[in-house]
């Protein structure tokens, strides 16, 4: 039979269980505010924190979200960004940096996947993503917070969605980005990062539901 019957066939049982159950998941609040997120966290201290306009937040589709600078006493800073939506229904799906940071203008160079040991959790899979806009480079770590698993892939992030929609009725769901800017050495920038995104991780759980 025609391959293209079948990939037909896929795409409409794919749109019927997400009718049936992703976009009728029930709405799951967060355990705690964002807003009371630490302003300390280890050597890292608050130091700014943006709002979004109404526009901004109608096209992120987020329910709550933090949006944070955090500075290292080495003056190193970077950028916290946790977006959390209860439930994700059609046309209110987590936004994948991928498709957001090049609509404003960021070139990728570097998109590909790395492993953090995190203590307490061990080893995960987040994405690492360097772009540039002019002269300006920034790097930038993320990764899913869904229903108690991190998650880097987008095809898995959409594949859990659809299984605790059908098993658990729930589709709520985070994501976590963490971004600084490159001035000098990848590497270096890097491990501060890591540094910071080891220190949040235990934290994640006082704030998002498993």
């Amino acid at each position: 039979m025609d391959r293209r019957f079948y990939i037909v066939c896929g795409v409409l049982l794919a749109s019927a269980v997400w009718i049936r159950f992703v976009s009728h998941g029930d709405e799951v609040p967060l355990r705690r505010e964002l807003e009371e997120f630490p302003s300390r966290i280890g050597e890292w201290r608050e130091v700014s924190e943006e709002l979004f306009g109404e526009r901004v937040l109608e096209v992120l589709g987020a329910d709550d979200y933090l949006n944070r600078g955090y500075v290292h006493p080495s003056g190193a800073s970077v950028w916290l960004y946790i977006g959390y939506y209860r439930s994700q229904r059609q046309g209110d799906l987590i936004h994948s940096p991928k498709h957001c940071l090049p609509g404003s203008g960021w070139q990728p160079l570097v998109s590909d996947r790395i492993t953090v040991d995190v203590p307490g959790r061990g080893e995960v899979r987040i994405n690492r993503y360097l772009i540039q806009k002019g002269d300006e480079r920034q790097l930038v770590l993320y990764w899913y917070q869904s229903r108690g698993r991190t998650i880097a892939s987008e095809y898995m992030r959409r594949f859990w969605l659809v299984v605790d929609a059908m098993t658990r009725r729930r589709t709520d769901g985070a994501l976590v980005e963490v971004s600084a800017p490159v001035e000098g050495s990848v590497e270096e920038v890097l491990d501060l990062e890591l540094d910071f995104v080891r220190k949040i991780f235990p934290l994640l759980s006082d704030y998002l539901p498993d």
